[in-house]
């Protein structure tokens, strides 16, 4: 890693341990020198930019003025985020999150060397920045792609199911797709047709299987998504075939490979959503089908799905611990390039509780649920994802800072950029997390 990348990974930690303690629910205060109203007192300087900090004691004392003979304003417990306002003497004026201001003795704080200037509108590195793209009622992704269209690379849209006998049907409003992939196209972002096998609410293993053993119904479905990619004219295909029976492994890569000859022959490109793993162990009937090194070698990008460590149908726990999504990377990038992988960033959450399948939450719904059942946020210090409990009930999802955490491992290890799962669900905060961290 160069030592502008190291500089910028060290800046990028700071921050997000100055920012671990923080409801994720506000974003921080802008701004530079206070207002003209308030001149500053005598011996108070005032920095260029606002400076974040975190409290490093087991507790602060938020004082009215820069000295212990002064009225306590409230106090704060150790991992409190606060924003420096200005110094005098041996006291900061500091903000804390919620708005309310005192003066901190300087000791008590930790400051973070990141400053609140305003990000890059697009990643400096340029890596890649692909949101998934999904049309739906509730939760459409299309607001979040236009509102971030600046630090975006590319979009994926859900575009097309492949059946067993090798056709390929919409996945969706065929309309609905032309105008994300319009709107994507006056934006300059490249963009990568989802293809996938789900069908009747899940990812249907028996059709997969069916089409990657049958080599006629393999080449008519590599022909029609070539066809299908130039008709709607984007810049090349995301193969996200799931729950692919380990049997079909070799004919897997082999569909892979035919298909991205087929679309480089247009000068398209091919690449490829993999589940998430740390070894290559045959015996998982989730993964054991994805030959890392095959796909690697075939498809011009693998996009790793870090996500859903903890699902639906399981117990409760973290989506994508950052111990967990780093032994998935260390695994990718000895069997990948690591320019060629993709870092998959969950944006959402799941609820679980009652023994019933978790309900999916985006960022927004999670934070609704705190404020509905009163619950107090908390910060797993080993996992670095957000979660709350309510007697039975947990919620773990991921926000800014989560995300943060899981940005470093893209400079760490040299990848090519990530992927985010999906648009319309995240915390707004990610995206200058984003932008400062690529």
């Amino acid at each position: 890693m160069s030592q502008k990348a190291v500089a910028i990974a060290v800046a990028v930690i700071m921050y997000l341990l100055a920012n671990a303690g923080t409801p994720p629910s506000g974003t921080p205060p802008s701004g530079g020198a206070l207002p003209p109203s308030q001149p500053p007192a005598p011996g108070e300087s005032r920095p260029g930019m606002l400076q974040p900090a975190v409290v490093s004691a087991g507790e602060a004392v938020l004082r009215a003025g820069p000295g212990t003979s002064y009225d306590p304003v409230v106090t704060v417990p150790r991992g409190t985020a606060v924003t420096i306002l200005s110094q005098q003497g041996d006291w900061y004026r500091a903000e804390l999150p919620s708005g309310t201001t005192g003066w901190i003795w300087r000791p008590l704080v930790e400051l973070s060397p990141w400053s609140q200037q305003p990000p890059p509108s697009r990643p400096v590195s340029g890596r890649a920045v692909v949101g998934y793209y999904v049309d739906e009622p509730y939760n459409p992704s299309y607001d979040s792609m236009i509102a971030n269209a600046d630090r975006l690379t590319a979009i994926a849209p859900w575009a097309w199911v492949v059946a067993a006998d090798g056709s390929v049907q919409p996945a969706g409003d065929a309309a609905a797709l032309g105008r994300a992939l319009r709107a994507a196209g006056s934006r300059r972002l490249s963009t990568y047709a989802l293809v996938h096998n789900y069908q009747n609410g899940t990812f249907d293993s028996d059709s997969v299987h069916r089409l990657l053993s049958d080599p006629q119904a393999r080449r008519r479905a590599v022909e029609n998504l070539a066809l299908e990619a130039a008709r709607y004219g984007v810049t090349g295909i995301n193969l996200d075939f799931e729950n692919v029976p380990p049997s079909d492994r070799e004919a897997l890569s082999a569909f892979v490979r035919d298909l991205a000859e087929r679309l480089h022959r247009d000068g398209r490109k091919l690449t490829v959503a993999t589940p998430a793993k740390s070894s290559d162990g045959p015996a998982s009937a989730h993964f054991a089908a994805f030959d890392y090194e095959a796909l690697g070698r075939y498809a011009d990008g693998v996009w790793l799905m870090t996500y859903d460590q903890h699902y639906r149908t399981g117990p409760p726990g973290p989506i994508a611990s950052v111990e967990w999504v780093e032994k998935v990377v260390r695994y990718a990038v000895s069997r990948i390039p690591s320019h060629k992988i993709l870092l998959g960033l969950p944006a959402y959450g799941y609820e679980w509780g009652d023994g019933e399948a978790a309900r999916a939450l985006t960022y927004a719904q999670a934070m609704s649920r705190l404020d509905r059942l009163g619950a107090t946020l908390r910060w797993h210090p080993t996992y670095k994802v957000p979660y709350f409990t309510v007697g039975s009930r947990q919620v773990w999802f991921e926000n800014r800072y989560s995300a943060g955490y899981k940005l470093l491992l893209v400079g760490r290890y040299e990848l090519g950029g990530i992927a985010i799962w999906r648009l319309g669900q995240e915390d707004p905060g990610m995206w200058d997390v984003i932008a400062r961290s690529l």
